[in-house]
């Protein structure tokens, strides 16, 4: 486990900790778990927008991605990465004020409702609800468990070992089930299905080419369309892990023609699927731009 803080000034002194006793309490945490492939970073701010974890444990992460370059994360600019990173590793990412006033009550984007006596329990949960992220997807721990899982897991973590920490699931109101809306031809679009892949990252850069295209077809045309690839996206769901497939278009120009290899399908009714490229980058890739292997 390699630990990096980044507190701002003064956050040591207001919280009357050392970044040597996080570390001892990490430690606690993660007794019985292998977290040699583990890197953590730690941000101390005053009066945060928010607060929370985030896991980065289903791929690896190499050190230019250490900080991150955009969204909400963002938190250091111009700092070079760390020199003493491993080549490549598992991230956990925390974000907690360091001026907060304890006890402190929180409620998650989860339902669950927490009570923290202090610094140290918030800290415990936080970090107890990602290593648990960690041990199902790094170490294979914890099968088919979610986030509620991760709150209960971290919860029992916490109180056997001592940490001040409360938390219950409140009931959530019952909500009707919606009629799923059928996927739009837009949705399922593939330029490719329409003209030579030449032209295809020119058709999908232009709008008015899209529209006039749109108008061209009929209303019987575009539901034809969109029956045969849903046809074509239940049989792509059906591939199983390890699987080649071709992508037939990639906006962005990268992957055009290439061969991935399936990761994992999601859950219906997502128009999406898991592939690992080539280059060993994973990504959800449209259902509709790829193509299966000839057997």
């Amino acid at each position: 486990m390699q630990l990096y803080c980044y507190p701002r000034r003064h956050s040591w002194m207001r919280l009357r900790r050392t970044p040597e006793y996080i570390r001892e309490l990490f430690e606690k945490i993660a007794a019985d778990t292998d977290t040699g492939d583990l890197v953590i970073a730690l941000y101390l701010r005053s009066n945060p927008r928010w607060l929370g974890g985030t896991a980065y444990v289903r791929q690896w992460v190499e050190p230019n991605r250490f900080f991150a370059r955009s969204g909400k994360w963002r938190l250091e600019t111009g700092l070079p990465h760390p020199d003493t990173l491993p080549p490549r590793f598992k991230l956990i990412r925390l974000l907690l004020p360091d001026d907060a006033v304890y006890p402190l009550h929180e409620k998650d984007r989860y339902g669950w409702q927490h009570h923290y006596d202090s610094f140290s329990d918030h800290l415990a949960f936080y970090f107890a609800h990602e290593l648990h992220h960690y041990r199902r997807y790094h170490l294979n721990f914890h099968p088919g468990e979610g986030e509620h899982s991760a709150n209960a897991w971290a919860l029992d973590r916490c109180q056997r070992l001592g940490f001040a920490v409360t938390s219950r699931r409140l009931q959530q109101p019952h909500r009707p089930k919606s009629r799923r809306k059928a996927p739009s031809f837009w949705e399922l679009f593939n330029p490719i299905d329409f003209v030579a892949l030449e032209k295809a990252h020119q058709l999908w850069s232009n709008r008015l080419s899209l529209a006039g295209l749109g108008l061209r077809l009929s209303k019987q045309e575009k539901n034809h369309y969109i029956e045969a690839k849903l046809r074509h996206n239940l049989a792509m769901r059906k591939l199983a892990p390890g699987m080649g497939v071709r992508i037939t278009f990639d906006p962005q120009k990268r992957y055009g023609g290439q061969q991935a290899r399936i990761v994992r399908s999601l859950r219906s009714p997502s128009l999406r699927i898991v592939i690992e490229t080539e280059d060993g980058r994973v990504w959800r890739w449209p259902l509709s731009w790829l193509s299966a292997l000839p057997e």
